[in-house]
């Protein structure tokens, strides 16, 4: 709850400045509308809907009833509400209105100031008017209850009319289609035969079980005939009836029987020659070609029959006989199976029609049915028409005028304290709206917590808002300033204090104690790397002011601009460029003849010197290494200003040969997803990330202090005028 206090307080301080012009601009738009706004009146009257009154016909009736607001069906009194407002109303109210013409409003405008009521539970609508002139008001409120009255009598009396027009029209229609169904009845049981279906279904009935009755003989019959075939067929060995006939036929022909039995006699005399003579002897090769001779004489003679189907030839009185039978059997059975058939067609056609007595039935019963609808619409609609010509005659309605409209004595609009109050609150709403709208589409770091939480890294120190030229000449009024040396002061605090707690925990692992702990932080100095994600955001501003806090507290100071590509701390100090870092690595210039004196006693500077074609091949060799070292054993503090991380891995690289890297945010100025990358990218290459510094941010905001070997959260306004403790001998601008 305190964390979304202070953010909010936070927001309201660095969005404030957006709601105050927009509730002045609510405020004075209300203002002026009250100023301009004419006071506005209102007049009520109240009608009854569907007041019954009594017709003489029930048509009538029912024309001035509304009906009930059934589920799922049009509220009556709703629409009776909204009928209101139609054209016809608004028109007969305003011709009728007393009242000047020229102070009347058009059809629209009465429509804008007029409101219809239902009131719950009853069937009584309040009609409201507002206007500016209070007795104009209470005449149009009257005049269009009166319409309303007027137009409900002339929609009656209209509805009346237009029944009975239609009904005028309907009848002889009606009583065409009479005459149609009576016509269509009568030619469909002409076509169709029926006339009394109970007898003829009867009828069929009894047709059709005297037809099976016939057909089971016939079938018994047709029976015994085929098993007399088949046994005939078995005796006689013929497979057909005209194979039967033929051999029959074949049987009774004199010159075949005389040509077989001549056959006969030669085949005897050629087996007596054969077995006398041999079949080589002349007198049985001539007795040979006299058989072959008769054989071709009896083929000639059977060709002369044409029908002939090569059975076998009946030539006894008995086979002839019964082959005569088989034939005769034959035909008989085939006359029973014709007439099988011609039962079965007969019967099938006798249940068809017993079917489709029914089906045909369907029809006449739809043809009565739509007879008798006819007659009978016939004569309601007669009934109606007579009631819709008394209905015409009485003029009746279903609403009524039961409250008149007074002229009104006081205002309703425009209410000053109303007014004021919402121009309050929609200034007010649109002032958050906007505070949120900026705020969704601030995708930069401002708070402490925002980049500790985003980049999982933890804020080491929260440093001010510092001017931005003439760095090194406002020094003095750096020092001077609680509000800005002693943010830098607890970061230098911070950053010793993790070395020493790194230095403690290596010691004790090593088996070393505190002399050699001690002796070894003497023997060796501090080195930082300073980076940030970009260029804007202020690194080396930070490690100038860390470095001259450094010298302030009696540290040997050394700050070294390692940004190849971007060197800045010449002109911070307005010294020359060279000698300088790439000097001293690329040439014999030693590291005490390339630093130079500053106006901060005990800070050195070395600059970055003459520009190289291959900067990145500088922050990966041997000699930056040895320069660090070197650096290390001759100060106390040594402060690198690197390229932007985001640029390139000068940083990473340097930050291997030193005790670590602070990584330099700028509060409202460095962009969230980018500076995340950096650092997840820094934490992947294995670089030792001391945490965050968060710079520029503005005077009264939270700050960080090291106490007692905890972070805690101070204000720094609360810190004006305290001691600087480490300082044994203050440092001097010289």
């Amino acid at each position: 709850m305190a964390k979304t206090l202070l953010n909010l307080q936070a927001t309201l301080k660095r969005r404030g400045w957006v709601a105050l012009p927009v509730l002045t601009s609510a405020v004075g738009a209300a203002l002026l509308y009250l100023l301009t706004s004419p006071p506005t009146y209102r007049a009520s009257s109240q009608i009854i809907v569907n007041e019954k009154e009594i017709s003489v016909s029930d048509l009538g009736q029912g024309l001035t009833e509304i009906g009930t607001n059934a589920p799922g069906t049009a509220d009556p009194i709703a629409t009776q509400a909204e009928l209101i407002y139609s054209q016809g109303v608004l028109r007969r109210a305003l011709s009728t209105a007393n009242a000047d013409p020229e102070q009347l409003p058009s059809t629209n405008g009465l429509r804008r100031a007029m409101e219809v009521d239902i009131l719950p539970g009853t069937n009584i609508l309040r009609l409201r008017v507002k206007h500016t002139d209070p007795e104009i008001t209470a005449n149009l409120t009257n005049a269009i209850a009166q319409a309303t009255v007027a137009e409900n009598i002339e929609s009656i009396r209209r509805e009346a009319e237009v029944v009975r027009e239609f009904l005028e029209k309907k009848i002889p229609q009606q009583q065409a289609r009479l005459s149609n169904a009576e016509f269509a009845e009568g030619r469909y049981r002409q076509s169709s035969g029926i006339v009394d279906l109970e007898a003829q279904t009867e009828q069929l009935v009894n047709r059709r079980a005297a037809l099976e009755a016939e057909r089971a003989q016939v079938l018994a019959q047709l029976e015994a005939t085929a098993t007399q075939v088949e046994q005939l067929q078995g005796i006689t060995g013929t497979a057909a009836p005209e194979v039967a006939f033929d051999s029959v036929r074949l049987g009774q022909d004199e010159t075949l029987q005389e040509l077989q039995q001549e056959i006969t006699d030669l085949e005897v005399a050629m087996s007596d020659a054969a077995s006398r003579l041999g079949e080589q002897h002349p007198e049985w090769l001539a007795l040979l070609d006299e058989r072959q001779s008769l054989e071709e004489l009896y083929q000639q003679r059977l060709a002369t029959f044409p029908s002939q189907t090569g059975g076998p030839i009946a030539a006894d009185d008995l086979s002839q006989n019964l082959l005569g039978d088989y034939i005769n059997t034959d035909i008989e059975r085939q006359s029973l199976v014709s007439r099988l058939a011609v039962l079965d067609n007969e019967l099938n056609n006798m249940s068809q029609r017993l079917l489709q007595l029914p089906v045909q039935q369907q029809p006449l019963a739809s043809l009565v049915r739509q007879r008798e609808e006819a007659e009978t619409a016939l004569n309601f609609l007669q009934s109606k028409l007579e009631e819709a010509r008394l209905a015409e005659a009485q003029l009746v309605s279903n609403v009524r005028i039961i409250g008149e409209a007074e002229v009104p004595r006081n205002p309703i609009a425009p209410k000053p304290a109303v007014v004021l109050l919402l121009a309050l609150m929609a200034g007010t709403a649109v002032s958050v709206a906007l505070i949120v709208l900026m705020e969704a589409l601030d995708l930069t770091l401002r708070t402490a917590r925002d980049a500790e939480s985003s980049l999982k890294l933890p804020v080491l120190g929260i440093l001010p808002k510092l001017p931005r030229r003439n760095l090194v000449s406002r020094l003095e009024n750096f020092f001077d300033t609680p509000e800005q040396i002693e943010p830098y002061r607890s970061l230098f605090k911070t950053l010793s204090l993790q070395r020493r707690t790194s230095s403690q925990l290596n010691a004790a692992g090593n088996g070393s104690g505190s002399r050699d702990l001690v002796s070894s932080l003497k023997q060796q100095g501090q080195v930082i790397v300073i980076t940030s994600p970009f260029d804007r955001n202020s690194k080396s501003s930070v490690a100038l002011h860390l470095a001259a806090t450094a010298a302030m507290l009696s540290k040997k100071t050394l700050l070294i601009d390692a940004d190849f590509r971007t060197p800045s701390q010449d002109s911070l100090f307005s010294v020359p460029l060279s000698p300088g870092l790439t000097d001293v690595m690329q040439t014999e210039t030693p590291l005490e003849a390339a630093v130079q004196s500053t106006p901060v006693e005990f800070l050195s500077l070395l600059t970055n010197g003459q520009r190289v074609s291959r900067p990145s091949a500088l922050a990966e060799g041997d000699a930056i290494r040895t320069l660090l070292a070197e650096a290390a054993a001759s100060y106390d503090v040594v402060i690198v200003d690197t390229s932007p991380a985001s640029q390139c891995a000068d940083a990473a690289s340097l930050s291997r040969y030193t005790d670590g890297l602070l990584l330099v945010l700028r509060a409202g100025v460095s962009q969230k997803a980018p500076s995340v990358h950096v650092a997840l990218e820094l934490k992947k290459s294995g670089v030792p990330v001391l945490g965050i510094a968060m710079d520029n941010v503005a005077p009264g905001q939270e700050g960080m202090y090291i106490d007692h070997g905890e972070l805690q959260l101070i204000d720094y306004t609360d810190r004006q005028g305290s001691a600087r403790e480490e300082a044994a001998t203050p440092a001097k601008l010289s």
